[in-house]
């Protein structure tokens, strides 16, 4: 079982129930897209904290840019083409597990934007 395709169909169904008539598949892929680049920046901040590099705002702007490209490009062949035969498959899964996926992911969620609000907001020194 692939979890990235199992949050995948997990957010897609809470955007479905939530709003049918919009896009749940896009919605979901660019969800995922978003939280792996917040992990990314999460860890490049750690690592930025012990190391103190000095790079450039242009840099990090430019840098930000192509992480968010790739990482959705990424996804969108993973996820986003794939999708009719991901929610497929996913839809005869069984309930029970389904939901407690949603709610593992709901909690890994939070924690993965509370983590990264605290390595900005404490760790990363500002200096532009």
């Amino acid at each position: 079982m692939k979890m990235d395709r199992l949050i995948f169909y997990s957010l897609f169904d809470y955007f479905n129930k939530k709003n049918p008539s919009d896009t749940p598949a896009f919605n979901a892929y660019l969800l995922i897209s978003i939280i792996q680049c917040v992990n990314i920046l999460t860890l490049f901040g750690l690592i930025n904290y012990f190391i103190k590099l000095d790079i450039p705002k242009n840099t990090a702007v430019f840098m930000g840019i192509i992480l968010y490209v790739t990482i959705t490009v990424i996804n969108f062949f993973r996820l986003f083409m794939k999708r009719h035969s991901i929610i497929s498959h996913y839809k005869d899964y069984a309930t029970t597990k389904i939901n407690k996926w949603k709610n593992g992911y709901g909690i890994y969620l939070i924690l993965s934007i509370s983590i990264f609000l605290i390595v900005i907001f404490n760790l990363v020194t500002p200096k532009y």
